[in-house]
C-alpha cells in the first residue's frame, strides 16, 4: 500500500523489484527489462488475451479492410455488420491434413467463436477449406497483409472482435505448445494498462465494474462518466508474465464525489 503516488511510480517500484529479485532466485533465467506497458485495447488485439504470452510473435493480424468487400459472404458480411476478420499464421503447418485442420476448427467453436477458415501454401500449391472460395488476388492480399509463406498455414476467424479475438489468442497457445514456440528459459514480462472501467451487463441490463468498484478512473475521462461509461478507462494494472497474470493493482478513489459517481453509474 503506498499514498500520494501515481500509477507508474507503483509500477516502477514493483518492476525493481522483479528485475533484481529474478536474476538472484533465477539466475539461469532471461527477462526483459524494461517491462513493456500495454494497454488492454492493445493486448487483446494483438494477442486474444489480457495476459499475454510475449516469448514469440504469432500475432493477430487483422484483415477486415482487406476483406470487407469479398466475394465469401462470411467475411463480408461479418465486416459491414461491425464484426471483424482476424487470422494468425502458423509457421510451417502447411502440410496440416484435413483432419488436423478440422480439429483446429473444432477447438476454435469450443473457444467461443462461429466457426475457422485456413489456408495452407504449399509446394502443391494452396490448400484448406478457404482454397476454392477465394478468388486470386483476394488470397494474395491476405498473403501480403498476414506476411504468409510457402509452408504456413493462415487460420482465419470472422466474428464480433472479442469472441474472434478470444479464439485466436487461444489457438496461438495451443499452436505455442505444438511447435515450441516458447524459449523455456525467458520470462517475459509485461504490464498490462489502462482497462475498461465498466463492462456492460448483458443479464441485468446494467453497467458492472471491471477491476472493482473502488477502482480510480483515468483523470481526462471523468467527464464522460455519465455520458459514456463504456468508454471510460481505469488506473487498474497487472502484472503479467508468460501467459500468466501474476498481480493486479489500481490506484484507488480517494474522492468522495467521484465515488458517488460511480456509484451511480452501477
Amino acid at each position: 500500500e503506498m499514498s500520494f503516488v501515481e500509477r507508474d511510480d507503483v509500477l516502477d517500484l514493483v518492476e525493481g523489484l522483479v528485475t533484481d529479485l529474478i536474476p538472484a532466485v533465477t539466475p539461469h533465467k532471461n527477462i526483459f527489462s524494461p517491462f513493456p506497458k500495454i494497454s488492454y485495447t492493445e493486448a487483446m488485439t494483438r494477442y486474444g488475451s489480457d495476459k499475454p504470452d510475449l516469448r514469440f510473435g504469432m500475432e493477430i493480424c487483422d484483415l477486415s479492410a482487406t476483406l470487407q468487400n469479398s466475394e465469401l459472404k462470411v467475411f463480408s458480411e461479418a465486416v459491414q455488420s461491425g464484426g471483424v476478420v482476424k487470422c494468425i499464421v502458423a509457421p510451417g503447418c502447411a502440410a496440416y491434413s484435413r483432419k488436423e485442420m478440422d480439429a483446429l476448427a473444432d477447438f476454435v467453436l469450443a473457444a467461443g467463436a462461429k466457426g475457422l477458415g485456413t489456408l495452407a501454401w504449399t509446394p502443391e500449391g494452396l490448400k484448406g477449406t478457404l482454397a476454392k472460395s477465394l478468388p486470386a488476388e483476394e488470397v494474395a492480399r491476405i498473403a501480403a497483409v498476414s506476411k504468409a509463406k510457402e509452408g504456413d498455414l493462415a487460420c482465419v476467424v470472422a466474428d464480433d472482435f472479442l469472441p474472434a479475438v478470444k479464439a485466436l489468442g487461444a489457438l496461438r497457445l495451443e499452436f505455442r505448445d505444438r511447435l515450441k514456440l516458447a524459449p523455456p528459459d525467458l520470462l517475459a514480462f509485461a504490464w498490462i494498462v489502462d482497462f475498461p472501467m465498466f463492462e456492460w451487463d448483458e443479464d441485468e441490463k446494467r453497467w458492472s465494474f471491471v477491476h472493482h468498484p473502488f477502482t480510480s478512473p483515468k483523470a481526462e475521462h471523468l467527464d464522460k462518466l455519465e455520458s459514456e461509461p463504456g468508454s471510460v478507462l481505469s488506473d487498474a494494472y497487472d502484472l503479467v508474465c508468460n501467459g500468466y497474470e501474476l498481480s493486479s493493482g489500481s490506484i484507488r478513489i480517494h474522492s468522495r464525489d467521484i465515488q458517488t459517481r460511480i456509484f451511480r453509474c452501477l
